[in-house]
């Protein structure tokens, strides 16, 4: 089992990160970037902050290497979300198991019984 805070913390590094690039690219402030990452790698896709002018620009081997950079972040990110979400909701589920057994709700043989017909 993976604790929720590293992965947390993992996650909030990894969009940071991305702030500070697209920021510095762009020249957005930092909380501009940070929202443009966000909103990208939880596929919401506002569209109304997009990588323009330096990222476009791939006539230049400068612009080549900053859309690759993007593409990268942006696949990886998704790979990175999507993991994090479901570590986190694995620690959650097991949470409310315990919960319900604490309060009750559920007997150990029920959980037992459930896991036998899945």
């Amino acid at each position: 089992r993976v604790p929720p805070l590293p992965v947390l913390c993992f996650l909030g590094f990894y969009l940071a990160l991305g702030a500070a690039i697209f920021s510095a690219w762009e020249n957005w402030t930092f909380l501009e970037g940070f929202y443009f990452s966000f909103i990208t790698l939880t596929t919401i896709g506002f569209g109304d902050y997009v990588p323009g002018d330096s990222v476009m620009n791939v006539d230049s081997t400068d612009g080549q290497y900053k859309l690759l950079c993007s593409v990268i972040y942006v696949l990886l990110g998704l790979a990175v979300l999507s993991m994090s979400f479901n570590l986190i909701q694995e620690e959650v589920v097991d949470l409310a198991i315990q919960m319900a057994k604490d309060c009750g709700v559920i007997d150990d043989d029920d959980e037992e019984d459930a896991l036998e017909g899945s």
